[in-house]
């Protein structure tokens, strides 16, 4: 369906659809709230940014990775 995650030390970037994308980077990530839908990347600047998990095929996967790689990065989890 076009929607990619991408986790890499730079942060988290996501294609949602052809035209909406977003780019987080994890310096910018100040903590994440994990819902059964999404995760929110509550940032520096007060305005979250929402992985809609719900969306993905490999949800649980792309949901272990970012998780890992906020523990790695000190990024608290809400749950």
């Amino acid at each position: 369906h076009g929607r990619t995650v991408t986790i890499d030390d730079a942060g988290i970037r996501m294609r949602l659809n052809k035209f909406r994308r977003f780019t987080a980077a994890w310096s910018d990530i100040v903590s994440i709230q994990v819902t059964p839908k999404e995760l929110q990347l509550l940032r520096l600047t007060g305005r979250p940014r929402v992985v809609p998990l719900h969306r993905l095929l490999n949800r649980a996967a792309v949901s272990a990775a970012i998780l890992n790689a906020a523990s790695a990065r000190n990024v608290p989890v809400h749950e």
